[in-house]
């Protein structure tokens, strides 16, 4: 809502992105920004694929719905008593 699309939300978001981030990809680099000019405030991430350890993952749309979706709500719940994650299957690619 209006009032969480904050640039003191925003911040919060992306240290909550980095903690998922560090955990699920660790050896991955990745990109992201964060939109607050929209009455939703969201985000877009990027992750590169291969790792530095030269180790590539593969995931897809249900790789974010079973392993992204679980962890980033259990950690935005212990952080702000809600969920963040809503998953949008239509909205999910990624390139090889």
């Amino acid at each position: 809502d209006q009032e969480e699309s904050t640039q003191k939300s925003a911040g919060k978001l992306m240290l909550l992105l980095e903690d998922v981030m560090e955990q699920v990809f660790p050896m991955n680099q990745v990109v992201y920004a964060v939109h607050t000019n929209t009455e939703n405030m969201h985000l877009h991430f990027i992750v590169n694929t291969v790792g530095v350890d030269g180790k590539k993952i593969h995931m897809d749309c249900d790789f974010m719905k079973k392993v992204l979706q679980p962890i980033v709500n259990e950690k935005a719940v212990r952080n702000t008593k809600k969920k963040l994650f809503h998953f949008h299957k239509e909205r999910c690619f990624y390139v090889n």
